[in-house]
């Protein structure tokens, strides 16, 4: 008898109950994101994201080296997949896979604790979509991630059995915090508060703050010593300079209509309006979920890509199902809330499915044309791009020599690690054309860059139209033919570039231009 009792023990731990769920939504996210990822190739993001992740691994250094507005853990995290499987898109879909398959795990391992196999399988399949409209590695959802971690090392365990596992427990959650922090700060700072006031309400505030603090600590000078050579640039060039850029979305984030985003203060509410009559013992799971809310709405109103996150629901339900009276249970209450936080759940993951599916359609249809260039081989593109990349790529690998210098003035800045080259010294941009636009510094530095070592050849667009400022009407700027990039106009190199460079080709709206020689 005890041998059998062994047994399923063994059995339990290796196949814990519902461990089917997990297996059909990792394999649902895998098989939809196979299909999927392929679909879009996008210069600016998709491209930009590779090239960040290349110039890493040749040595660049961010923020001295490159302009990057964000934390340098998700390019490192892509050059590491990039320097496991080469550069291409099959280190893209891994990083994509890891990154997606690690949020429905520990999702589940939230919700398993907690709550009923239905309600599991529910939160689960809303944590596969989560990665499926914008199917590309991304720090936003890198960042959820790290802040996802920190939360399941509160929620996803029981760590308030003694000093010593709250004081764990928080060094985890600090670790992984600043990791989020340092992905995407607008996502991991509020992650950051949801644990401090998690924290505040412990009981344990000496161990759980100690502990969160060393973490943060330990992980912030690991992060700093090894990444950013250069703290006045990280801060002020790249984060406090795209912070004063970025006025308009807190005006998003204040609003009225802002207040409906993704349910999120409407679960809240739903679930705290059931549990209130218990909140005084549920004090730290109910700190931590209305953290987990809050840090949802900020960040949702503060990025560009706006994926609904459904950590709320998942927090939401967990506090729900803390209240062990058998009486709350079989309540009217209890019930209600229930149901209206399953509405809720199937509100998020419906339209979810549906958009993304409806998206994938609309961009086969815009997206034509399918790449040539060996490392992206297959990836649709639109045409109007895809085919000046792939031309310069093969012109570029054929007549430019290596020990050549060669700068890419134009937001497609793939074309570095499509050729195997090195970008151009000095300019620091990488695909952040409104950067450029909106820092004198940095639109100075580029200038000079150029003007006083000349690149052997320049790639740029060629007769594009464009658009520059209107200082009647910022709304509605002017739009004008320009002989080169808009990029170009902005950093005043018109006259250089016709004084000084000979077109070789063109395609496409784009032209490459060697130097002249005297």
């Amino acid at each position: 008898m005890k041998q059998s009792n062994g047994i399923f023990r063994l059995k339990k731990f290796f196949l814990p109950e519902g461990f089917a769920i997990l297996l059909f939504c990792l394999f649902a996210n895998a098989l939809y994101l196979k299909m999927a990822y392929l679909t879009s190739f996008r210069p600016m993001d998709y491209g930009g994201s590779q090239d960040l992740a290349w110039r890493f691994l040749c040595g660049q250094k961010f923020y001295t080296d490159v302009f990057y507005n964000a934390g340098p853990i998700f390019p490192v995290t892509l050059a590491f997949f990039i320097k496991l499987f080469g550069f291409g898109k099959v280190a893209v879909l891994f990083h994509l896979l890891f990154t997606s398959s690690l949020y429905i795990l520990f999702v589940y391992e939230i919700a398993r604790k907690h709550l009923p196999l239905p309600i599991t399988f529910l939160l689960c399949l809303a944590a596969a979509t989560f990665h499926w409209f914008y199917p590309f590695p991304n720090y936003i959802h890198d960042a959820y991630l790290w802040g996802l971690v920190a939360v399941w090392a509160l929620a996803g365990r029981n760590p308030f059995t003694s000093s010593r596992n709250v004081y764990w427990s928080f060094f985890v959650c600090g670790l992984f915090v600043v990791l989020s922090c340092f992905t995407k700060h607008n996502i991991g700072v509020p992650y950051g508060l949801a644990v401090l006031a998690a924290a505040a309400f412990s009981g344990e505030r000496t161990s759980s703050l100690s502990g969160f603090f060393l973490g943060g600590a330990l992980a912030s000078i690991m992060v700093i010593f090894f990444l950013i050579p250069d703290l006045h640039a990280f801060f002020y060039d790249n984060i406090f300079s795209y912070l004063a850029q970025e006025q308009e979305r807190w005006a998003a984030f204040l609003s009225f209509r802002g207040f409906f985003a993704g349910f999120y203060w409407i679960i809240a509410l739903v679930c705290f309006a059931a549990v209130y009559p218990f909140l005084r013992e549920l004090a730290n799971s109910a700190a931590l979920t209305a953290g987990v809310v809050f840090a949802s709405y900020f960040s949702h109103h503060t990025n560009t890509a706006k994926p609904i996150t459904h950590l709320p629901l998942l927090m939401a339900f967990v506090l729900l199902f803390k209240v062990k009276d058998e009486n709350f249970r079989k309540s009217v209450r209890f019930r209600t809330a229930l149901v209206l936080l399953v509405l809720l759940g199937l509100g998020q993951v419906i339209p979810s499915v549906y958009s993304s599916l409806q998206y994938q359609k609309a961009l086969r249809a815009k997206n034509t044309y399918s790449i040539q260039a060996a490392p992206l081989a297959g990836w649709r593109s639109e045409p109007d791009w895809g085919v000046a990349m792939d031309y310069f790529v093969d012109k570029i690998n054929r007549f430019v020599p290596k020990n050549e210098t060669l700068l890419m003035l134009d937001k497609m800045q793939i074309i570095y690690p499509l050729t195997g080259r090195e970008s151009f010294k000095g300019v620091l941009f990488h695909f952040f054309t409104y950067a450029i636009q909106k820092s004198i510094s940095l639109r100075q530095q580029t200038y000079d860059a150029v003007v006083r070592n000349p690149p052997d050849w320049i790639v740029t667009g060629y007769q594009v139209t464009g658009s520059i400022s209107n200082p009647d009407n910022p709304s509605e700027p002017f739009l004008v033919t320009l002989p080169y990039d808009v990029l170009v106009h902005l950093l005043g190199l018109e006259d250089f570039i016709s004084a000084n460079y000979q077109l070789i080709d063109s395609m496409a709206g784009y032209a490459i231009f060697r130097k002249k020689t005297i």
